[in-house]
């Protein structure tokens, strides 16, 4: 992925494989407003043709709250709420291992 070099207009790619399937999302970076928002689009072939997923990341109680949006058609919502659920686990798994 090519986050550290975003800007509005650029693009990235990602891919998420598990046991049974390779999956290559792809999007272009809508709005970035560092450290708090991130809004890009989210093109999966076979999933979604073009949907928004909104970042946005806030202090509570000295600690950081990651609110996640993604904004895709009804048959799309149960499919892609596996999938965001499953990586901001791994997340969250990741950043207990830094501390």
């Amino acid at each position: 992925m090519n986050a550290p070099f975003a800007r509005v207009g650029g693009t990235y790619a990602v891919e998420m494989k598990n046991e049974e399937v390779t999956h290559k999302p792809h999007g272009e970076y809508l709005e970035i407003l560092p450290p708090e928002k991130l809004v890009f689009t989210w093109i999966s072939e076979g999933f979604t043709t073009n949907s928004t997923v909104t970042i946005e990341l806030v202090e509570a109680e000295g600690q950081t709250e990651l609110t996640l949006t993604h904004e895709l058609p009804a048959d799309g919502i149960e499919d892609h709420r596996v999938g965001w659920t499953n990586a901001l686990s791994h997340l969250v798994e990741f950043l207990a291992q830094r501390h």
